[in-house]
């Protein structure tokens, strides 16, 4: 219940953008579901979408709602089988054990990474009409400091309520 709540705080502070709508109603049905012992995927993210596409149609049209979901989507889809194939790409030439441990940090800072890519690319396309060829190189490589610069970045926040002038401190070191 503290998570959900968490969840919940976390989307009324940062202002509940159709993204961060569909993390949270996801995290929290992933959630629920872990209580019960099942799985999230596929399913989980298209409940999503028809919820919020229940309260508020025009949502659907909203492309940080596509981008959002397209690149969840290409996680769903593809993280798992890009992981297992590069997993077994280093098996060929490394004991399995070896290659599992080099997989997981690759997998999660540039296969996974590339599978939202892929699938926000048509939706970046359409609504900006150009592709950056750097953000499929930048992407990798800032990933490792996004999660210190969202614990500065939310650290500021609550800084800031206190006192504003430790908030800003707090805001230039994130």
């Amino acid at each position: 219940m503290a998570a959900i709540l968490g969840i919940i705080f976390y989307t009324l502070l940062v202002g509940a953008s159709p993204s961060v709508l569909r993390a949270a109603i996801m995290g929290t049905l992933a959630l629920f579901a872990r209580q019960l012992g099942r799985r999230t995927g596929i399913n989980t993210l298209a409940i999503t979408a028809a919820l919020m596409a229940g309260f508020s149609p025009n949502i659907l049209w909203d492309a940080g709602f596509q981008l959002s979901f397209a690149a969840t989507l290409g996680l769903v889809l593809y993280a798992d089988p890009l992981l297992t194939w590069f997993t077994n790409l280093l098996a060929r030439r490394l004991p399995l054990a070896t290659a599992r441990r080099i997989a997981e940090p690759v997998g999660s800072y540039l296969l996974f990474t590339l599978a939202a890519q892929v699938m926000t690319l048509p939706v970046i396309a359409y609504h900006f009409q150009r592709i950056s060829l750097v953000s499929i190189l930048a992407n990798p490589v800032i990933l490792p400091a996004q999660p210190a610069v969202m614990v500065l970045d939310g650290l500021a926040v609550l800084l800031g309520l206190i006192w504003q002038p430790l908030g800003q401190v707090a805001g230039y070191l994130a």
